[in-house]
């Protein structure tokens, strides 16, 4: 007799599956050839990708994306995802698609072998499981794993924060906010898909806590330790999520700023004005934040989420 642990995920699986066929009869992607795509511009690592198994590719496009993939099964399920995100954020930004300057590029990678070559190809770490480059997003997603992680939301924040600002930002703003909102739109995806999900942002130690001069200033990763890593992460989501907490405009206001290549201190006073003058007023506050959990998995949230 199957017990009701079997029993639940039996139907789980099932709701999960009839989901995603429902999405893919009313919104399935159609392929397209080559020539026929409304934007070929690829960069650097577009055109290398589009160098391994060179005759399987597939592609298809959406109000905002251009897609390329081996498997047809993928491109409906992800291009839900894409686009998902890509609202999500463009409302948590103040921005409109217009914003974005044209559609951008993915590429999806399902199988192992495809994406290590392209690893090799692009000189990339070996953990990789996806990464931005000029614009353009490049992740592995593999069959039936749909929902599994958050890579395609933290991706696609690098993207649109690139095609936005046309530069890179700095580097605790880029990692800080693509965790942020890849964190609370994973969340977001699921529930409207009838999951209970929250986002979690874990307290962090005080004793591990960069100093934020040092934090906002860094210009290549912590690599001293794989706890260092892990705290800059996790420090950087919580200084956005502390900022957009205190004062939501002002925070996208020293976005802008930052993305105009004002420095941070400057950027800080401007968007803030007398809540924060220096780095060390800010310090202030954030540390006591920065040693709190935010929700739970299965919490409903009102002020952030």
């Amino acid at each position: 007799m199957m017990s009701w642990r079997g029993l639940f995920l039996c139907l789980w699986l099932g709701s999960a599956c009839l989901g995603v066929a429902q999405e893919r009869g009313l919104r399935g992607l159609p392929e397209k050839k080559w020539d026929e795509l409304s934007d070929r511009n690829v960069k650097a690592m577009g055109r290398a990708a589009l160098l391994i198994r060179p005759g399987d590719w597939k592609h298809a496009e959406t109000e905002n994306f251009v897609y390329h993939f081996f498997n047809g099964a993928l491109s409906t399920p992800a291009s839900i995802e894409a686009e998902f995100y890509l609202r999500f954020l463009l409302k948590e930004l103040g921005k409109t698609a217009d914003a974005m300057r044209g559609k951008a590029h993915i590429f999806l990678f399902d199988k192992d072998e495809d994406w290590a070559a392209f690893r090799h190809l692009g000189q990339l770490d070996p953990w990789t499981g996806g990464v931005h480059s000029e614009g353009e997003l490049f992740c592995t997603r593999k069959p039936g794993a749909a929902l599994s992680n958050r890579t395609l939301g933290h991706e696609m924040t690098h993207l649109a924060f690139f095609r936005i600002h046309q530069r890179s930002l700095p580097l605790w703003l880029e990692e800080g906010y693509a965790e942020y909102v890849s964190i609370r739109s994973y969340a977001s995806y699921h529930r409207a898909r009838g999951f209970r999900a929250a986002p979690v942002s874990r307290a962090l130690s005080d004793g591990s806590l960069i100093p934020l001069a040092e934090l906002t200033a860094l210009t290549a990763y912590p690599v001293e330790t794989d706890a260092r890593i892990v705290v800059f992460y996790g420090q950087s989501e919580k200084l956005v999520r502390f900022l957009a907490k205190t004062d939501k405009p002002a925070m996208l206001s020293m976005i802008d700023k930052l993305g105009k290549g004002d420095g941070f201190e400057g950027a800080l006073r401007s968007a803030f004005g007398a809540r924060f003058m220096s780095i060390a007023d800010l310090e202030k506050e954030f540390r006591v934040y920065a040693t709190k959990d935010f929700g739970s998995s299965f919490q409903n949230t009102t002020d952030e989420d």
